[in-house]
């Protein structure tokens, strides 16, 4: 162990040491502590470096310096650490002391394996060390507050421990409410300059690695914090507590997710009036808002809008026009397809008795065709028919299509095959649909298949 931390200590040394050296240090070890004889300590130190150096798993031979002496190094930098570790506990007075040699390493993201087996091995050794040592570690967070750099860095560390140490709820609810205080900051921040900083995202997936026993502890407190922000704090901060619940709303948080949101009605669908804010799906689930309301508050464009998460950079929320599309085709049971195709139907209604195009770009319109197209592929026709359209969503689909094709350019009907395909389906029920409906539909394909014109006169 002491020779590990000596060795760990001077970078110089992790590459190889002659033997000479490694004898001279042991001997300074055993001289203190089990020899009154400077030659009787070498022997025993001679004797202690040849028996390492002749175990391979122990220390490895790894060439010679430029005189030619042998170097030795650890066979495996995991024994390294660990014993490291291991003579830094053993040869700290108290836990108190152990925290202040580590402390600076852990603000500066060094040694970063030594101080998690310190950690663990101190824990092991002390009744309570696990609490006090991370509960040291909170009030140097709580210190940082105006240091984002550190403040990530030791929350980075403290969060990890929580995978192999249990500490009391009453430490592990002050961690839990630290990392969620950490992200809504990082979210505030300007984003040249949070870049630079411990991510929220690896920080909240790491607290949802915890050891089982804590997890209690995470998912109360995190309750508490996310209701707190969400009906307490600014605009800015609701949203970003928001992203955090939505987020592991199927994971870490499952059991609260409905609890937070119907804790903070009121002030979620406040926000709702004057932006589209992510996982909006869950509150038509919970039949909060509807179809039409979002329209009117958001006009069509913002259902095909994207939410690109700020906690979680290069992530994104899909559209609730895609959630709809898609959310149909992958329910998993008659429950769910009943609820997305009585979704569908409200949103072709509306759309139907609108005064001006819905799809009004290209973009758009796109979007939607592409969705369409790569469900349908693969899928029976009559089953993929039969679970997603309605009568109103085809009429919807028809007109819309028909008036959107009035601002390009014929060259970009080829794209549509899929609608075409559509169409001769339509044809081939329609006996079973109403006179509009063909009526709406021929006049739309005689447009651009003229076989179809005797159809329409007629």
């Amino acid at each position: 162990m002491y020779l590990a931390n000596w060795i760990y200590r001077e970078q110089s040394l992790q590459g190889g040491v002659i033997e000479q050296k490694l004898i001279t240090k042991a001997s300074e070890y055993l001289l203190k502590r089990r020899f009154e004889d400077p030659d009787d300590a070498e022997q025993a130190a001679g004797e202690f470096v040849r028996f390492c150096r002749g175990s391979a798993w122990v220390f490895t031979d790894v060439g010679t310096n430029r005189d030619g002496d042998n170097l030795y190094k650890f066979t495996h930098r995991t024994f390294l650490e660990y014993f490291t570790a291991c003579s830094l506990v053993r040869n700290s007075k108290s836990v108190e002391e152990l925290f202040n040699i580590l402390l600076p390493k852990i603000a500066n993201q060094e040694w970063d394996m030594v101080c998690q087996l310190a950690f663990k091995i101190q824990d092991k050794k002390t009744e309570d060390a696990g609490d006090e040592l991370l509960d040291s570690l909170v009030d140097e967070i709580e210190k940082a507050q105006d240091n984002l750099e550190i403040q990530g860095n030791l929350l980075d560390f403290t969060v990890r421990c929580l995978e192999f140490i249990v500490p009391s709820p009453k430490v592990t609810k002050k961690i839990t409410k630290a990392t969620i205080d950490y992200c809504i900051t990082w979210g505030c921040v300007e984003k040249s300059e949070r870049d630079q900083y411990i991510k929220p995202g690896n920080l909240l997936d790491n607290l949802s690695d915890s050891y089982q026993e804590n997890i209690s502890s995470i998912v109360d407190k995190s309750k508490l914090v996310l209701i707190d922000y969400i009906n307490n704090s600014d605009n800015d901060q609701k949203i970003l507590a928001l992203e955090i619940l939505g987020k592991y709303d199927r994971s870490l948080f499952a059991p609260i997710s409905f609890d937070i949101n119907s804790s903070c009605k009121i002030s979620i669908l406040n926000l709702l009036q004057n932006k589209m804010l992510p996982y909006t799906y869950n509150y038509l689930r919970y039949e909060w808002i509807s179809i039409d309301y979002l329209i009117n508050q958001h006009r069509f464009e913002g259902l095909f809008e994207y939410y690109p998460y700020i906690l979680f950079p290069n992530t994104y929320i899909c559209s609730i026009g895609e959630d709809l599309l898609t959310g149909i085709l992958i329910s998993n049971s008659p429950e769910e397809m009943q609820e997305y195709k009585s979704f569908m139907n409200s949103f072709a209604e509306i759309i139907m008795i609108t005064e001006k195009p819905i799809f009004n770009n290209q973009k758009q319109f796109l979007l939607i065709s592409s969705l369409l197209d790569d469900y349908y592929l693969g899928r029976d026709k009559d089953i993929f028919f039969d679970s997603l359209f309605t009568f109103s969503l085809l009429i919807m689909i028809f007109t819309e299509f028909e008036t959107y094709l009035e601002f390009v350019s014929e060259a970009v009907i080829s794209d549509f095959s899929f609608l075409f395909e559509l169409f001769d389906f339509a044809e081939y029920e329609g006996e079973n649909k109403p006179d509009i409906f063909n009526h709406i539909l021929y006049t739309f394909i005689a447009r651009y298949e003229p076989q179809y014109m005797d159809k329409v006169q007629n």
